[in-house]
């Protein structure tokens, strides 16, 4: 598919089936991202992030699929052009709606903006217009080479472990070398000619006409891919093709700093991309953490659940808890402090390490487990120690009598939900009644 071809797309009512993204209408920025339409700045730029790095042709990803995603983002993370979008979709920005800024639109410009400097844009998809309707080949222009070859951007999964002390990981990278067989030159003999396509130039100029306007926008020739020079098949280099560029995989030392959160990036540079006549690129390692069994973190502080029995809540108790760098500490809650179902309590220093000193805390979640069933001489013993149950005299016509059943799985998930009983994984409101419900003694570490 063109680029052209989205909008026309969003004109036609896109078909689906025949999009670079299966199941994805291209007219659907939402759904190119993979976000509600109410989401945030924040949720959109973090689904910009993992969608262009998915679909970047430097990871073997669908170039179409890469353009999509790019005019999603630069749509929706501009407060104007998403109004426009959301009021009139992309008819809208199509007609007036800043469609200007759409006549050269590249992809992997704003790609580098968005992972900083040193991404080349001349990969090939120069002429990225979304509105072009006729274009002849026009006087090339000459080229003007980058001084510097576009980086590697690559994500580097790392376990909380990882973050927490800091680790030296062994990352293989794929990237372009200047081919050996040839030093580059492409021929094995180093001869060539000029390519006829863009005479020598490496590039050709597009001319679009929109009524009475015109713009131009350059391209990589198709035919030397911007070399300016054609080599027969004869004499071509039989490694690199004739390209010039090999590809290796070589393993890399990343040292990944204590504290170091999801998606920060290390930067390694002059180790990526190279080609004769240009400084090797950096590699940008963008941090993936992944999920843990016992904890969750939030910025420096680390969260995990413990359940205790109901003699434990009423009674005091001591655990042993494990830390993500499997050191032991010694949890306890002392005799006559009731711990409350679904309550908070604070060990400080026991979090993340903070990037400027020190370290976060950790909070931990408790749960009570009731007993399913009490026989009748355990009631009575309690009923003693804590008091009978309260008797009220009612009459026929004041109070009807009602039984109380078990409530089934499903319905019981929904009323609380309702309710807005949260857990810690990810829900908001968990901090609500940790002030209440948390006194300096209640829990210690010995």
């Amino acid at each position: 598919m063109s680029a052209s071809g989205f909008a026309a797309s969003g004109r036609n009512g896109a078909n689906s089936n025949s999009s670079p993204i299966p199941g994805v209408d291209p007219s659907d920025y939402y759904g190119i991202l993979g976000v509600e339409r109410d989401a945030t700045p924040e949720e959109i730029k973090k689904a910009y992030r993992k969608m262009a790095l998915k679909y970047h042709p430097d990871h073997g990803g669908d170039a179409e699929a890469f353009k999509m995603v790019s005019l999603a983002y630069s749509v929706l993370s501009d407060a104007d052009q998403k109004d426009v979008y959301d009021r009139y979709g992309v008819e809208g920005l199509q007609n007036g709606g800043g469609e200007n800024e759409y006549e050269s639109f590249n992809p992997f410009d704003l790609f580098g903006s968005f992972f900083g400097s040193g991404f080349s844009s001349s990969m090939g998809f120069g002429d990225f217009n979304f509105f072009d309707e006729d274009s002849v080949d026009s006087e090339p222009k000459r080229q003007r080479r980058s001084t510097r070859e576009e980086d590697i951007v690559q994500e580097m999964d790392c376990d909380l472990s990882d973050l927490y002390a800091g680790k030296e990981k062994l990352v293989q990278v794929k990237h372009t070398i200047v081919c050996k067989a040839c030093n580059g030159r492409g021929s094995r003999n180093g001869g060539y000619t000029q390519c006829k396509k863009c005479n020598g130039r490496g590039v050709q100029t597009r001319v679009v006409k929109r009524g009475f306007l015109t713009s131009q926008t350059q391209t990589t020739c198709s035919m030397c891919h911007g070399t300016g020079k054609f080599i027969s098949a004869a004499n071509r280099c039989s490694v690199c093709h004739g390209s010039g560029i090999a590809t290796e995989t070589k393993g890399l030392s990343v040292r990944v700093p204590p504290g170091s959160l999801d998606g920060d990036t290390i930067r390694m540079r002059g180790v990526g991309n190279a080609e004769r006549g240009g400084r090797p690129g950096d590699v940008v390692f963008v941090i993936h953490e992944l999920p843990h069994d016992s904890f969750m973190r939030k910025g420096s502080m680390l969260i995990t659940r413990m359940q205790i029995s109901l003699g434990e809540a009423l009674c005091g108790f001591t655990r042993t808890l494990e830390t993500v760098d499997h050191r032991k500490l010694r949890i306890g809650s002392p005799r006559g402090a009731v711990v409350k179902p679904n309550s908070w309590k604070i060990v400080e220093g026991e979090g993340m390490p903070k990037k400027n000193g020190g370290r976060g805390d950790l909070l931990i979640h408790f749960s009570v487990q009731f007993p399913e069933s009490m026989g009748e001489e355990n009631v009575q013993a309690l009923q003693k120690l804590l008091g009978g149950e309260e008797k009220m005299e009612v009459t026929e016509d004041v109070c009807e009598e009602v039984t109380m059943k078990e409530v089934d799985v499903r319905k019981k998930a929904s009323l609380m939900k309702e309710a807005q009983v949260h857990d810690y994984h990810g829900e908001s409101g968990m901090y609500d009644h940790m002030a209440d419900e948390t006194s300096e003694n209640d829990c210690c570490v010995y």
